[in-house]
């Protein structure tokens, strides 16, 4: 349903009411490719970074905050 509402939108994201040149296409909504470039190169060199402080932090707590009690 939400892939057939799409189609039916297609190219309009957000249609304008009254004048349909308004309206939020796909190419005015995206980025220049400059942007988009430097983006990608800083999701590139920051992604390492945040995998590895998730595997370091998941270390640290394995184990300590899922302990329960037996009586």
């Amino acid at each position: 349903m939400m892939a057939m509402m799409a189609l039916a939108l297609f190219p309009n994201m957000v249609p304008a009411l009254n004048d349909s040149a308004l309206s939020l296409t796909i190419t005015n909504a995206s980025s220049s490719q400059l942007t988009l470039k430097t983006m990608l190169i800083i999701a590139c060199i920051g992604m390492p970074f945040v995998a590895g402080y998730t595997i370091w932090i998941y270390r640290v707590f394995k184990g300590k905050t899922a302990q329960v009690e037996q009586y």
